[in-house]
């Protein structure tokens, strides 16, 4: 992925929650920890951008609330959720 992102104009950051042992922070991932709007919120500088967001059903919520609730048009926010349906 990180490869594919330095080919475009894209901000490419990958968070794991938990990572595994052989997860080097910097190589494989970005950040640990939950992806929340704060963390989001550090890439908001420019207002034309689009978010592509993967994670569960309760994460895409909360996420898309959050950018909504800070302006950011539903149409420049792309979900694709994976794990068990609610």
């Amino acid at each position: 992925m990180k490869r594919m992102a330095a080919k475009v104009v894209i901000n490419l950051h990958i968070a794991y929650r938990r990572s595994l042992a052989r997860d080097k922070v910097g190589a494989d991932y970005d950040s640990a920890g939950r992806v929340d709007y704060n963390l989001i919120r550090s890439f908001m500088a420019i207002p034309e951008a689009h978010y592509f967001l993967c994670g569960s059903t309760p994460f895409m919520g909360d996420i898309q609330d959050a950018l909504e609730a800070h302006n950011i048009p539903s149409k420049g926010i792309h979900t694709e959720s994976f794990g068990p349906s609610p």
